[in-house]
């Protein structure tokens, strides 16, 4: 026998959608992956019966999806990033320094990567454990939280094609030991500064973080569509979720900062264009002089709120929502992380 924290929850790379590919990497993370079956009610009825009829009952669709939550590791993140995005780089950020920092774009073609995604699941009081195997599974959304005296929360959100139990289950290995990024090694930048994007090597750059804030959140949404349902598919999704354009809601986020001047209070009233940059290092350097970095940086954004009131005598603090949109900058959001990772 095990125990129940025995779960597992391992992915991998398809290269067909909905074809299976035995997981490969595997995470320290919780996943919440359901298929749902949606039935219908056949409406026929014969005398005397008061209750609908067994044998007119009918699966109609099946669609699964969930959420893969974990604490943001300065290791093997870029594996998420990457299905999310869809565009990703790697480069050495120095000779022979071991150091390699990815920069992570949002694809623009019909639809993004595609994984087989499997969760072990331990049977109390037993040795076994069950393989429940989703396939052709995309990655939705992505969001960081990261508030004061916590660790970096991640989620994606994914949705894929089918459940099958019937691939093998597959034993996990995990990567090296790596440190975790939290709030205390972290900076917001909101502000008019000028926007400098990030290079292969180099991290986006703007203002000076502010030095008030409480807690900020980034939610990232690749609004995938919710058709391809088509006939002759057995009620599953004949192909992969695309991609809806022109979004007004794919980046957005919050921060909450004390009432220390009026800077942003006027941006939001006056509607004018920021930059933000969400940045995270970890806490050990990884070579000389440099630590591990995961950074979120959306060239243009309007604050949608709001105002400070008075907190009952104790500190005044401001809760800012906001929605980044496209400016002039080629890309309306990127993903820098730096890491010992050779490969995403």
């Amino acid at each position: 026998m095990g125990l129940q924290s025995d779960y597992t929850v391992g992915l991998a790379s398809e290269t067909t959608y909905g074809t299976y590919t035995a997981p490969s990497r595997f995470l320290e993370a919780d996943a919440t992956l359901k298929e749902s079956v949606e039935t219908a009610q056949g409406a026929g009825m014969r005398p005397g019966l008061r209750v609908a009829r067994a044998n007119r009952r009918a699966t109609v669709k099946r669609s699964s999806e969930g959420e893969i939550t974990l604490d943001a590791p300065t290791r093997g993140l870029g594996y998420l990033l990457a299905a999310f995005f869809g565009v990703s780089t790697i480069t050495e950020t120095a000779a022979d320094s071991g150091v390699f920092q990815q920069v992570h774009t949002l694809k623009r073609s019909d639809w993004g990567p595609s994984y087989t995604i499997q969760q072990g699941i331990p049977r109390l009081g037993s040795a076994t454990t069950d393989a429940y195997t989703y396939l052709g599974a995309q990655c939705s959304t992505l969001s960081l939280e990261a508030a004061a005296d916590s660790i970096v929360a991640v989620t994606t959100g994914w949705v894929a094609r089918e459940l099958t139990m019937d691939e093998p289950y597959a034993a996990p290995s995990y990567a090296a030991e790596f440190d975790l990024f939290t709030f205390v090694h972290g900076g917001l930048y909101v502000g008019g500064d000028a926007f400098t994007a990030p290079t292969a090597t180099a991290t986006a750059s703007a203002g000076t973080p502010l030095a008030s804030v409480r807690s900020a959140s980034v939610a990232l949404d690749n609004g995938l569509d919710e058709n391809g349902w088509n006939l002759g598919n057995g009620g599953r999704r004949s192909r992969p979720a695309a991609f809806v354009g022109g979004k007004d809601d794919g980046v957005s986020g919050s921060f909450e900062i004390e009432y220390t001047g009026r800077d942003l209070t006027d941006a939001y009233r006056d509607q004018e264009q920021l930059t933000m940059l969400l940045e995270f290092e970890g806490p050990v350097e990884i070579a000389d002089g440099v630590k591990p970095l995961l950074q979120i940086a959306v060239p243009a954004i309007y604050l949608d709120g709001d105002l400070p009131t008075g907190n009952g005598g104790d500190v005044i603090t401001v809760s800012h929502d906001w929605t980044g949109l496209q400016g002039t900058d080629p890309e309306p959001v990127y993903a820098v992380y730096r890491s010992l990772d050779t490969a995403y």
